[in-house]
C-alpha cells in the first residue's frame, strides 16, 4: 500500500502555515475519532474496516460527520488536520491513507467558504494568483454542449454521453455515473491546469450532504488546479428528514452494484436539529502541497 511522501521540512512548514491561517482567523482546532461506527456516507466511497477481538468499526473517509457533531455543540468556526482512509486503488494522486484538512463556519453559506478557500490558496502560495469561477451548468454547456436540466433521466444523459464518444457506458449506468464519467473524461481535462478554478452548483443528486439550491441543483463546489480536484465544499445539509432521504438513495445505489449499504450515521442524525446553518470544505492536503510546490518551482 502506497502512502504520500513529502520532504519533511517542507511539509512541516506547510502544515504550520495552514494552522496559522486558521488560528489567525479565530478558528478552533478540533480532533475527532478516526475509528467510527459509520466511516462514509456517499455510495461511491468505500471505508476500511478494522476488526478487534470484540467488535468491528470503520476508519473514517473524512472527519465530516464527527466534526458536525462538534459544530452542533460549539457553534463556532472549527478546523481539523487529520489522516483519512479510503479503500481505493492506489494511483499517482489517490492513496488509501492520506491527509485531509476540513473546516466549517456557522451562520454562513458556501459563498463565504469559497472566499476562505481562495484566501487559503493565496496564503500558502504567498503569491498573487488569478482564479476562475464557473458553474457546472456553464461548463457542461460550453465544453460538451449539454444542458443537464434538459437531460434529467439516465436514458437522456446516456444518449448525450454516447454522442461524446464515451462508448463504454450503457443503460446499466445511473444518471450519477454518467455525470461523473463526462466530468472526469471531458470536463476536468478541459480546465486550465495553471488557473485555480472554482466549479460551483453541482446537481443535487451528487451533492449528498449539501443544502439544495432548488429542485435540481445543490449548493456544492469544488476547486481544480494543476489537473487535480483539491477540495469539495458546500452549504451544509441541516435537515434530518433530508439526511434520511439521501441515506436511502445512497443505500439503493450501493445495492445496485452489489455492495452493502453504509451504516446509518446515528450520531450525526441525533444532532441535526442543533446544527446551525453552516458551510464547510474538505481539502486534500497532499494534493494542495504538490500543487503549491509545483507553482513555486514553475
Amino acid at each position: 500500500m502506497k502512502v504520500p511522501h513529502h520532504p519533511p521540512h517542507d511539509w512541516a512548514r506547510f502544515i504550520r502555515s495552514i494552522r496559522h491561517f486558521f488560528e489567525s482567523r479565530g478558528f478552533l482546532e478540533v480532533s475527532t475519532p478516526l475509528l467510527v461506527p459509520a466511516g462514509a456516507f456517499e455510495n461511491a466511497i468505500d471505508p476500511l474496516t478494522v476488526h478487534s477481538q470484540a467488535e468491528s468499526a470503520q476508519l473514517h473517509t473524512s472527519p465530516e460527520m464527527e466534526m458536525k457533531v462538534v459544530m452542533a455543540e460549539v457553534k463556532a468556526p472549527i478546523f481539523q488536520i487529520c489522516k483519512c482512509f479510503r479503500d481505493d486503488p492506489d494511483t499517482e494522486i489517490h492513496f488509501k491513507e492520506f491527509h485531509m484538512l476540513e473546516f466549517y463556519r456557522p451562520h454562513c453559506t458556501y459563498e463565504t467558504t469559497q472566499k476562505d478557500v481562495i484566501e487559503l490558496l493565496l496564503s500558502v502560495t504567498q503569491a498573487p494568483i488569478s482564479t476562475r469561477r464557473m458553474s457546472i451548468d456553464q461548463l457542461f454547456r460550453e465544453k460538451v454542449g449539454i444542458e443537464l436540466e434538459k437531460a434529467p433521466t439516465a436514458e437522456q444523459l446516456l444518449k448525450k454521453a454516447l454522442a461524446l464518444g464515451l462508448d463504454s457506458l450503457s443503460s446499466n449506468n445511473t444518471w450519477e455515473d454518467l455525470f461523473f464519467r463526462i466530468m472526469l473524461d471531458k470536463i476536468e481535462p478541459s480546465l486550465d491546469p495553471q488557473v485555480p478554478t472554482l466549479v460551483t452548483d453541482y446537481p443535487a443528486s451528487v451533492s449528498t450532504l449539501a443544502k439544495p439550491k432548488d429542485s435540481f441543483w445543490g449548493e456544492r463546489f469544488e476547486l481544480f488546479w494543476k489537473g487535480m480536484e483539491l477540495c469539495n465544499g458546500a452549504t451544509e445539509l441541516v435537515s434530518e428528514k433530508l439526511l434520511r432521504s439521501r441515506y436511502e438513495f445512497e443505500s439503493r445505489e450501493r445495492q445496485k452494484v452489489g455492495k452493502a449499504p453504509h451504516p446509518f450515521p446515528e450520531r450525526l442524525a441525533a444532532v441535526m436539529q442543533k446544527l446551525p446553518e453552516s458551510s464547510g470544505v474538505a481539502v486534500g492536503l497532499d494534493r494542495l502541497f504538490w500543487a503549491v510546490r509545483s507553482q513555486k518551482t514553475s
